[in-house]
């Protein structure tokens, strides 16, 4: 049941609305200026709603309630009935069967990908698309004019993605995060321990070498656009890049075979870790830190990402991610010195906001402590079950003789309780 926060209060906001209120010759509420406009984000922030609902979908319920509530004066209360009105007829709707098509900066020509299922959605790689799904998406005419404006890649590996959803929205999320964290295992292992400076020369390209095609398409299974005019273009698109295929190694096809042995073993461990979703959200993190033309924003969400390893809270500082990043090395004490300099460059950047011209070296070190961790992790999961596990473990950089001591006394107390519970 959606509720307001508690520490906002939308009164204020409503009563703002309230005022530019009126009730046209239809019987119908609108609203006079922009206060529809710049009112109706806040409030959908201030709105607590069922985790299920994406943000788009969060958007049209809020707009929805406001017009429908405001037939009479407006209050908070009013609004709220309005939306959890519309919040249950949305979780009580039956859910459809959606394609979201897409491509992968890798070359159809010379890669194949085999098909995979990722959270029940059923991601399907071809070098080209089935005619009803080319067809409908030549036809879009704001595709037309997309095109006209940008060039598209031609040698992308295309992908559909397969799932179940009540609302074209979250089609779209399930599908693009399900074949997200597939590219983000992919670009994992391409590019663990790798490090390619550029010092500066021209302008910086991602570091991964896996990225999104610039257009995802909805569609029916039959191939045909399932909602006229939805559609996605991927942000930050500039010209298609040189699809992965490493023309430098004489057996490229053979060296992404390994690859894929790779993607396929790390897959396996984290479908059956009991830390299944803290690595599945790190693998996305880390895949949309290095998606990024911005070295600035790469080198932010990397230190979140190993924030996210390192289970550290909110109300944790950084020394605190510094401390237990640096444990599974042979020597924490000097990985920490490498590690306090990361910590600090991030608050400079956080808070001076200015490009250091050394950056692109520090997001190269990030990434390798972050790649480091996350591989750890995935290959010792069955140590762990669930993630405050992995933060007291970490937080186990101590010396070997306190260790061996505090074994002593926790197998000590043991059996001193077994003694007081002897059916225990």
């Amino acid at each position: 049941m959606a509720q307001w926060h508690r520490k906002y209060n939308p009164s204020i906001l409503v009563q703002e609305l309230e005022k530019s209120r009126s009730i046209n010759s239809e019987g119908k509420a609108q609203f006079d200026g922009f206060g529809m406009m710049t009112i109706s984000p806040k409030l959908q922030e201030m709105i607590c709603m069922n985790s299920e609902i994406t943000h788009e979908d969060k958007h049209g319920i809020v707009m929805q309630s406001i017009f429908n509530a405001g037939r009479d004066t407006l209050t908070a209360e009013t609004i709220l009935t309005e939306i959890n009105q519309l919040e249950g007829a949305y979780l009580s709707s039956c859910e459809h069967n959606y394609i979201v098509v897409t491509s992968l900066s890798i070359d159809k020509n010379h890669h194949k990908l085999p098909n995979v299922k990722i959270d029940d959605n059923k991601i399907n790689f071809s070098a080209s698309l089935p005619k009803s799904f080319a067809k409908a998406i030549d036809n879009m005419q704001s595709i037309i004019y997309f095109t006209n404006k940008k060039k598209l890649p031609s040698d992308y590996l295309q992908a559909r993605v397969s799932v179940r959803a009540k609302s074209v929205y979250l089609a779209a999320e399930k599908a693009l995060d399900s074949l997200n964290f597939f590219r983000g295992i992919l670009n994992f292992a391409i590019n663990f321990g790798g490090q390619t400076f550029s010092f500066g020369g021209g302008y910086n390209k991602p570091i991964n070498r896996i990225l999104l095609g610039p257009i995802h398409t909805l569609h029916k299974p039959n191939g045909e656009i399932a909602v006229k005019d939805v559609h996605w273009f991927e942000q930050g698109y500039q010209e298609p890049l040189q699809p992965y295929y490493d023309i430098s190694i004489v057996n490229s096809i053979a060296k992404f075979d390994r690859i894929m042995k790779a993607v396929n073993k790390i897959y396996k461990n984290i479908k059956k870790s009991k830390i299944k979703e803290e690595l599945q959200n790190a693998i996305l993190l880390y895949n949309n830190a290095l998606d990024s033309y911005d070295y600035e924003v790469s080198y932010i969400k990397l230190w979140a990402t190993l924030e996210l390893l390192t289970a550290t809270g909110q109300d944790d500082n950084h020394k605190v991610t510094v401390r237990r990043a640096a444990f599974i090395f042979n020597n924490p004490e000097q990985e920490k010195i490498h590690l306090e300099l990361l910590r600090n460059f991030r608050n400079n950047l956080v808070h001076r906001g200015y490009m250091n011209a050394k950056l692109e070296i520090f997001v190269y070190d990030l990434k390798l402590y972050v790649e480091r961790l996350l591989r750890f992790l995935i290959f010792n999961q069955s140590r762990f079950e669930n993630f405050s596990d992995v933060g007291y473990f970490l937080d186990r950089n101590i010396e070997s003789d306190t260790l061996d001591r505090k074994s002593k006394l926790i197998n000590f107390a043991k059996k001193l309780n077994k003694s007081r519970n002897p059916n225990k």
